[in-house]
């Protein structure tokens, strides 16, 4: 049978339980290790029960083979320091006694005082009658062991858990990550006695630990390192206060320049041992030269230790890291299986446009000419008394000219063919049938073509439909990613000041932060102000509220406020209107939107009056909707035109269309024109124009439509002035370019009173009548 693509064998082991296999192997091998480094341990060459306490935490796993193989390995870890031990013999026997309840008994949890007094018992029994240890000190021993043993085997618990957690989305606790760095520094402190070139290559390990648990996770946790690892190696070689401070110097340091380069962490950290050293001079002797190198080498291989291995040491020790990381992973998660939902509607869509285009059974077929001259024979010729004489003497050739003649009648050209008008007695009759199928015929001939065009064009529009979909697909894929230490500070700075919410989410969209907050509407109608500069003084960025918030008001008086990025620049628009009947026909929006930017819309509804302002409001409303939902301005140009032509299909009345998108933190602007007039930008004493240039000419105006899209890089100051092309229907005057040289001596820079001069000028021009509706808006840019 095929599983998955993998053999699976009824009658012998699959390729899952050989790989399940394999993995135990590996793991076993990894315990023994353990076992092997932990029993190496001695403190102040008498006690070493640090070895017994995990071979009794791997025995109460019920593992009959990992027991024995935990308890062998942890025989030859003491056997490896016996020449430095006294009570090597006590510590084999413990062992041994382990490994025999682990194979002949099932060992509980609820057993483990038991086991400890076991061991309580052997240890006395031990060192008062065989050691000759006197009674108070035999009790000390056994009661610093069985105290040691005790604490250990919660944390070795905690840490055999976590470490079967470590590739999964299991979020690390406090304790987790503590029990994970101290089991990890005993192990380092158990390679102890193993040497390069006289360096001993635990403290290179434990230095080099103590600068990531440091660096990645704090001063908590660094301080805790270092600590535990510097208490275990002063109590091997005797020498307990100077390794605690030293590795205590090495985690604060790291820990306070944990945002800075590791170069500049090890080099600070380097200079602040060696300060501590010089301050004792006594204790510099060779012993502690080798110990300033075993230093140096740690904090190199710290400083090239590849950035990838780095973040995953991060992901399995530092649990803000790993609640960051899988956070974000499961939105995304969660967002694909969404994204592949559309993407299966989307692949309909093309295949459908694919479909109306080449399959034939969608194709309107009028009906063959042959068929049309049966229906002629038999109505003229049905009924004639020469029919004989006429069909059986020369069938082909009578057939033929009928057809030529049915030819001659849908082409506009109403004569039979010789043959016929010689032939035929009844050729009234023959004409007037003749002349009822050809204007069938043109008939169906036109709404054949008419769906092949409407084909066409639904074909055409699937496929913009198709580009627009993958297009926003892109766009929701976007990088998000969410800032869990920005909400932490949110969140204690609330709670400090006791404002009450419901949520906060902080996060990052195209490298700019923005906050969403959901609390009661009376609690932000209370401190509106006071929250952005709680905002500002926590996340330590100028943020400005991004939206009326009012709209976002939901049934249980809740309020969702979205906080962004101060932006860099502003602009403020101004709009006048002059109507040549009651209703203006053109239509505008001038707004911030919800993307960080600022929109300006101006469309012209051919004619004027309510008809022409219905048509232009279509169209700006069309462009705001399909602009909200953060599409590229090249996505939206081709779909926004293809509905209008549409819409407008039958009367042909096209509205124009003038937008603008400019980007409030970069100045950059995006516009379109759709046989829409120039557009000018007056900067200083310049003016730019936007648009086709033969506007600027004396000539009559050009109806034919045009598509314009481009960028320019607005500054600080610059000011648009959109029109309508109302300004420049004059009807004495032919000069368009009047606006052009206005602005050139103009020196007016607010936008209403520019508005107000640029229309006053103009009715001056235009002697105080116009011939269409007129709008101006003005806008300017400023520095926010």
């Amino acid at each position: 049978m095929i599983y998955n693509g993998k053999l699976f064998n009824n009658n012998g082991e699959n390729y899952y339980e050989k790989l399940s296999n394999l993995l135990d192997i590996k793991k076993l091998l990894i315990y023994a290790l353990i076992a092997l480094l932990l029993s190496r341990i001695n403190i102040l060459f008498y006690i070493a029960p640090i070895g017994i306490a995990f071979t009794a935490i791997i025995m109460f796993k019920n593992n009959k083979v990992l027991t024995v193989l935990v308890g062998i390995f942890s025989i030859l870890g003491y056997f490896s320091i016996r020449s430095n031990f006294d009570s090597f013999d006590l510590y084999i026997i413990i062992n041994m006694i382990l490994i025999f309840l682990g194979i002949f008994f099932n060992i509980k949890k609820k057993h483990r005082l038991f086991i400890l007094l076991l061991i309580c018992l052997i240890s006395y029994i031990y060192k008062y009658f065989y050691v000759r240890f006197s009674i108070y000190p035999t009790l000390f021993s056994i009661t610093i062991e069985v105290g040691i043993i005790y604490v250990l085997y919660y944390v070795f618990d905690i840490f055999i858990k976590s470490i079967s957690y470590f590739n999964t989305n299991y979020i690390f606790k406090k304790e987790d990550i503590i029990c994970l760095v101290i089991t990890t520094c005993l192990i380092l402190c158990g390679i102890n006695g193993f040497k390069i070139f006289n360096l001993d290559l635990s403290n290179i390990l434990i230095v080099l630990f103590v600068f990531m648990m440091s660096y990645i996770n704090g001063m908590s946790v660094g301080v805790i390192c270092a600590v535990f690892s510097g208490s275990i190696m002063g109590f091997i070689y005797g020498n307990f206060t100077e390794y605690i401070a030293i590795y205590s110097v090495i985690a604060t340091v790291s820990s306070f320049l944990s945002l800075s380069s590791r170069f500049t962490v090890s080099v600070i950290s380097i200079v602040c041992v060696l300060i501590l050293k010089l301050s004792n001079m006594s204790s510099m002797d060779i012993g502690s030269n080798l110990f300033l190198i075993e230093i140096f080498i740690g904090s190199v291989i710290f400083d090239v230790v590849p950035k990838s291995y780095l973040m995953k040491i991060t992901m399995y020790f530092n649990e803000e890291y790993k609640k960051e990381f899988y956070t974000n992973k499961r939105l995304f998660n969660t967002l694909d299986m969404r994204i592949q939902k559309i993407n299966e509607f989307n692949d309909i869509i093309k295949e459908l446009s694919d479909m109306i285009v080449s399959n034939v059974n969608f194709k309107y077929k009028i009906l063959d000419k042959k068929i049309y001259i049966e229906i002629l024979a038999e109505s003229v010729c049905g009924e004639c008394s020469n029919v004989n004489k006429c069909w059986k003497v020369n069938f082909n050739k009578v057939r033929t000219e009928m057809l030529l003649s049915l030819d001659n009648f849908i082409q506009g050209d109403k004569s039979l063919t010789e043959y016929i008008d010689g032939l035929c007695i009844r050729k009234d009759k023959f004409k007037n049938e003749l002349y009822k199928i050809s204007n069938f015929y043109n008939i169906q001939k036109v709404y054949e073509e008419r769906i092949y065009e409407a084909q066409d064009m639904l074909s055409y529009e699937l496929k913009n439909l198709h580009n627009i979909i993958n297009q926003s697909i892109k766009e929701v894929k976007k990088d998000i990613v969410i800032k869990v230490n920005y909400e932490k500070s949110l969140i204690s700075k609330f709670n400090k000041f006791n404002i009450k919410y419901f949520d906060i989410i902080c996060y990052e969209e195209s490298e700019r932060l923005k906050v969403k907050i959901i609390l009661p509407y009376n609690i932000f109608i209370e401190y509106k102000n006071d929250l952005l500069d709680i905002i500002n003084i926590a996340l330590d960025r100028e943020m400005i509220i991004q939206d009326e918030p009012s709209k976002y008001i939901n049934s249980n008086d809740e309020i969702i406020v979205t906080y962004v990025e101060k932006y860099c620049y502003n602009v403020v628009s101004h709009c006048l209107q002059l109507s040549k009947k009651d209703k203006n026909g053109d239509s505008y929006i001038c707004t911030n939107s919800i993307n960080d930017d600022y929109l300006i819309i101006l469309s012209d509804g051919i004619g004027s009056g309510i008809e022409a302002y219905n048509k232009s409001k279509f169209t700006v409303d069309l462009i705001y909707k399909f602009v909200r939902t953060s599409l590229s301005l090249s996505s939206c140009i081709k779909e926004i035109i293809s509905i209008i032509s549409l819409k407008f299909f039958r009367d042909e009345a096209i509205s124009t269309i003038d937008f603008a998108r400019i980007d409030l933190y970069t100045g950059k602007m995006n516009y379109l024109k759709f046989s829409s007039i120039i557009t000018y930008i007056k900067r200083n004493n310049e003016v730019f124009i936007l648009g086709n240039e033969r506007d600027l000419n004396d000539n009559s105006l050009d109806d034919d439509i045009r598509i314009l899209s481009s960028e320019f890089d607005l500054e600080c100051g610059d000011i648009l002035v959109h029109l309508t092309d109302g300004l420049i229907h004059f009807k004495d005057l032919s000069n368009k370019a009047w606006l052009y040289t206005f602005l050139k001596r103009c020196d007016v820079s607010s936008p209403d009173k520019l508005c107000e001069e640029i229309l006053r000028e103009f009715k001056i021009l235009n002697s105080g009548s116009f011939q269409d509706d007129v709008s101006v808006i003005v806008s300017k840019v400023y520095k926010n």
